[in-house]
């Protein structure tokens, strides 16, 4: 998230407030399709770059994944169900226990510790 060190506070309770409503809430299927009609569109248009595409070719042979898995992609986000998203959250969503990392100019006093 990027925002002007002033707003850092507000952006970053906004943040949290998000994580919890998700995790209590769950999301709508409506949010659900939106979320992976951008995430497939967008994979579309970054892979008409020739660096985007190489960089993709890379990662995945770094990771051992084939070719296929560039391809498979879109038809993975779009089989992804309202209840694998509430799995993930319940495992990995915790707004009560996180780490909060900012940079930028400051007040000179350290905190944490």
């Amino acid at each position: 998230m990027q925002t002007a060190p002033e707003d850092a506070p507000k952006a970053i309770d906004s943040a949290i407030a998000l994580l919890k409503q998700i995790r209590d809430r769950g999301i709508t299927q409506v949010e659900l399709d939106t979320a992976k009609r951008s995430l497939i569109s967008g994979y579309s248009v970054d892979l008409a770059d020739p660096s985007n595409l190489s960089s993709s070719i890379l990662d995945n042979d770094v990771l051992g994944l084939t070719l296929e898995e560039i391809r498979q992609y879109p038809e993975k986000i779009d089989a992804v169900t309202p209840s694998q998203v509430e799995q993930i959250v319940s495992d990995l969503i915790h707004p009560d226990n996180l780490v909060i990392v900012t940079a930028g100019p400051g007040n000179g006093t350290p905190t944490g510790g």
